[in-house]
């Protein structure tokens, strides 16, 4: 009998996380691409104003994904790398932790919020008469459902962490449909913004029901701990200190928002707001690539990493990269070719519309492949452990490059330059990562390599292969570890002994 070749195919971790991704980017297509259908059904029924209005908005949205961000993402690295550990009850208390740290500070913003609904209207609107009254609309009903905003996503990641991505499927696919039928409902009922935000409550309560499945989940390894101050006093440093880059990333994310809107508010008014509010739901719809994969690859890499498993990470980076900047550029080639089809989609037709829109989406829509990347990059350096990595990269994109460029090139080239400074900003973050993570590598002394920093070698020589499910090859496979435990200096017997085992 020949002795086969063995080494890794990364067949195993291909099947698994393609198993993982299918679920996750109908997560991810549920919710982004109900952001962009609000917009559309916003923008037919209503028209430009009432998209503008919500586009507005949404600084606040980014503010509540900050809570999400800050506890659960935080929460299920941690409770990633227990579970690599085969440590069932950490995982469990950091799951614990991390919902009671949501549910608190969601009642903290609705009635903090709802006192004063009228300064945030006024300042998300910039002061305009017409559509503050608008975005005070659209703000009540978010402001007293956002426990039901909060808790289903929040809960999503641990429900997908801990086997159940199908689950997580359904719950947010089904919260979004009733969403999106409720759009229709309320809003003819309604007959203003009020009607799509109070759509989004309903449909996230929905999934807050559907979520009751994975409670009564016999299979389920993570349990709901009682709040105590304890529990919540020992965790929340360390989730929050996981969840930091990211949740800094949204505010960063939100302020370059508010700041955007300011200038486009400014230069061109409502009808460039609702050509901005278009951009900003195209970006909603390209992260349905980018939120799939990178979530796809979080909990997978977060158990490598308590694996130590460095070749199984940099497999895992070079899938969730292919799919994340694929499907971006897709998405960027659709709008560059039919720029004028996508707006009439948002309900954008008239020749003055058209005028202004079709050149904010063409310059705006390359920066999506670079968004991508670093995207991608934020969440990765997160679940290494690396969370300084990814509040450089937050601050840099957001608060200095894109602002200032937007600033700097607004006041040469109007609403062109403030368009232009999406792509600009993505360029100048993608070389960036990679001119950081190059900085580091030398700093470690070579200890780490490549932008993924990881260890330049193992310690000690390595079998990691991969066989198929056949008789013959585990029989070949157990000989090939006898022999390779008695070449690094085992007892022959104990190498014996291994490969048997094996």
């Amino acid at each position: 009998m020949s002795d086969p070749v063995f080494h890794r195919s990364g067949h195993l971790l291909r099947k698994r996380f393609r198993g993982y991704f299918a679920a996750t980017l109908l997560v991810a297509l549920s919710s982004n691409l109900a952001a962009a259908v609000d917009q559309v059904i916003v923008g037919n029924m209503l028209g430009a104003r009432a998209m503008a209005a919500v586009g507005l908005t949404l600084p606040f949205t980014y503010g509540i994904s900050v809570i999400y961000l800050l506890f659960s993402i935080g929460g299920s690295i941690m409770a990633a790398v227990a579970m690599g550990r085969r440590e069932m009850r950490t995982a469990s208390a950091s799951f614990s932790a991390s919902m009671w740290l949501i549910v608190l500070a969601g009642l903290l913003v609705m009635f903090s919020g709802l006192r004063w609904i009228d300064a945030l209207a006024g300042l998300l609107a910039g002061g305009d008469a017409q559509l503050a009254p608008m975005v005070k609309s659209y703000l009540r009903p978010l402001l007293v459902g956002v426990l039901f905003l909060l808790i289903v996503p929040g809960c999503g990641e641990f429900v997908r962490l801990d086997g159940h991505p199908r689950l997580v499927s359904v719950v947010l696919v089904g919260s979004n449909a009733v969403n999106l039928v409720c759009d229709v409902i309320f809003i003819s009922l309604l007959g203003d913004v009020s009607g799509a935000a109070w759509a989004t409550v309903v449909g996230y309560l929905a999934g807050f029901l559907l979520l009751g499945f994975y409670a009564r989940s016999p299979g389920r390894t993570l349990r709901l701990m009682p709040p105590s101050p304890a529990l919540l006093s020992r965790l929340a440093a360390p989730i929050t200190s996981g969840g930091f880059a990211g949740a800094v990333d949204m505010v960063l994310f939100m302020a370059r928002s508010f700041f955007m809107n300011s200038i486009v508010l400014a230069l061109g008014g409502e009808r460039g707001m609702a050509a901005f509010s278009v951009c900003m739901a195209c970006m909603s719809l390209s992260f349905i690539f980018v939120a799939g994969a990178a979530q796809t690859m979080m909990p997978i890499a977060g158990v490598l990493r308590g694996e130590d498993d460095a070749l199984g990470i940099r497999f895992i980076m070079r899938q969730t990269l292919a799919f994340a900047v694929g499907g971006a550029l897709v998405l960027c080639a659709i709008f560059e070719a039919f720029p004028a089809v996508v707006l009439g989609i948002f309900g954008l037709r008239g020749a003055d519309e058209l005028a202004s829109a079709v050149p904010a989406l063409r310059i705006f829509s390359p920066s999506l492949a670079g968004l991508a990347v670093t995207s991608v990059m934020i969440y990765y350096y997160q679940t290494m452990g690396r969370p300084s990595m990814s509040l450089f990269i937050s601050l840099m994109e957001a608060l200095v490059i894109q602002i200032s460029t937007a600033w700097l090139l607004s006041r040469f080239f109007g609403l062109a330059g403030a368009w232009a400074s999406f792509p600009l900003t993505e360029a100048i973050c993608v070389v960036m990562v990679f001119c950081a993570a190059r900085a580091v590598s030398v700093r470690s002394g070579g200890t780490l390599s490549g932008f993924l920093l990881l260890p330049a070698g193992q310690n000690g020589r390595l079998l990691d292969v991969t066989i198929p499910a056949s008789l013959k090859e585990a029989e070949a496979l157990s000989a090939k570890i006898a022999a390779f435990g008695a070449s690094e200096g085992l007892d022959a017997g104990l190498a014996m002994r291994l490969g048997v085992a094996a």
